[in-house]
């Protein structure tokens, strides 16, 4: 799974599958949606939780929910009581991008249609970099609401609902249709599912 997968359910998924198969270990891989097929197929991971990308016929996939976006910005950065952005003052601020690639992503795509564009003062890989990239600026990052909850949660961010309509997304769990009878993997994506639920 993503980082952001990871910072949203990790714990949750170690807890369960501790409760149901509790000498299991867990490993997190890093993965995304252009890259989760192919590696189920080379068998480096067993089983993944992505936005898409199991459409290989050999692969199995169960929708586990839908994801949408929303906004993480210091809450210093923001007026007495504000708790939401406007477009105008969405597309002012500078904006970390979340991206595998770097360049662009589905903000880029939702203001181009209106068009409008933002500056991108800096891109990363990583989810759990935002708090670090974040306080103490003016910037705003636009990413999975999921993954905005928990870094919301944890490091003092504000939460702002993304002012941009974006589209939402599948978010599924899939693995390799040959391991279908393999009763430990049975085990963790029962695990998996009622981590989502």
């Amino acid at each position: 799974m993503s980082d952001d997968f990871e910072i949203a359910f990790g714990r949750r998924l170690i807890e369960e599958v501790a409760r149901i198969a509790p000498k299991l270990r867990l490993i997190f891989r890093q993965t995304h949606s252009q890259i989760v097929g192919d590696a189920l197929m080379e068998r480096s991971i067993d089983l993944a939780v992505a936005a898409g990308g199991f459409a290989e016929r050999l692969l199995s996939r169960q929708v586990l929910g839908e994801g949408g976006y929303a906004c993480l910005v210091d809450p210093r950065s923001l007026a007495p009581g504000q708790n939401s952005i406007e477009l105008a003052q969405f597309v002012a601020r500078d904006q970390i991008l979340v991206s595998s690639g770097g360049f662009i992503g589905i903000t880029d795509e939702g203001l181009a249609a209106l068009g409008l564009s933002r500056r991108v003062c800096a891109s990363t890989t990583h989810f759990a970099a935002l708090p670090h990239l974040l306080k103490g600026s003016q910037a705003v990052a636009t990413i999975p609401a999921h993954a905005a909850q928990s870094i919301a949660a944890l490091c003092d961010l504000a939460l702002l609902p993304c002012p941009l309509a974006l589209p939402r997304y599948p978010i599924e769990l899939g693995w390799r249709t040959s391991t279908q009878l393999d009763p430990v993997l049975a085990k963790v994506r029962e695990a998996i599912v009622a981590s989502f639920a």
